[in-house]
């Protein structure tokens, strides 16, 4: 199945993580940066959510910090619709947006699986363009495990990611004046969360 007709199926999208273990990794990865977000101080009180696909941590966020304004993006209006159907809140506004175009003024910025997309030093530039001072970012991400990339080549024709170390997404915000650091989330997986402030 062609990567934007994954992308375009929501049903399809949750069905593949309803089971394990991509259910048990998402459960850690999202229970991770919930947990960190729930640390802020409060101060954060605007939030973008790149990539939020079907909505499912971006709801989980809304009902951590509820008084937290939520924009969430993604490039697939199916996912959008979907969570717009399934994960409404209050505090939460989904768009079909590429990241990109965004141009709003955000305290935290969070993105789960998807900055593998981004060219890094430049998602870094456009990172510190839209935060906030003293803002933040959380971004999940994986590395290499052999079962990732057995995982990675058995959905290759729907994924296209590329597996980034943690050191690589770290250095490029370094670059920009942010103090990073990261923190593994499942070792199975590879997955990690990074913790960007913007000095």
């Amino acid at each position: 199945m062609p990567r934007w007709k994954y992308y375009d199926a929501p049903d399809f999208h949750e069905l593949a993580f309803a089971f394990p273990p991509q259910s048990i990794w998402r459960a850690h990865s999202f229970s991770a940066m919930v947990t960190e977000l729930g640390c802020l101080g409060g101060e954060t009180r605007t939030l973008l959510d790149v990539g939020c696909g079907t909505g499912v941590l971006t709801k989980m966020m809304a009902l951590r910090r509820p008084r937290l304004a939520i924009t969430a993006i993604d490039l697939s209006p199916h996912m959008v619709n979907y969570a717009k159907r399934v994960h409404s809140h209050p505090s939460i506004e989904y768009r079909t947006q590429d990241f990109w175009q965004e141009n709003g003024s955000y305290d935290c910025v969070t993105s789960a699986y998807c900055w593998y997309f981004f060219p890094l030093e430049s998602a870094a530039r456009k990172l510190k363009s839209i935060l906030n001072p003293k803002g933040s970012a959380l971004i999940v991400a994986t590395t290499g495990t052999p079962l990732t990339r057995m995982h990675r080549k058995i959905m290759s024709s729907i994924s296209g990611q590329d597996l980034r170390r943690p050191q690589d997404i770290t250095l490029s915000l370094d670059r920009e004046g942010f103090s990073t650091e990261w923190r593994m989330v499942d070792r199975i997986e590879g997955s990690y969360l990074v913790v960007a402030i913007l000095e």
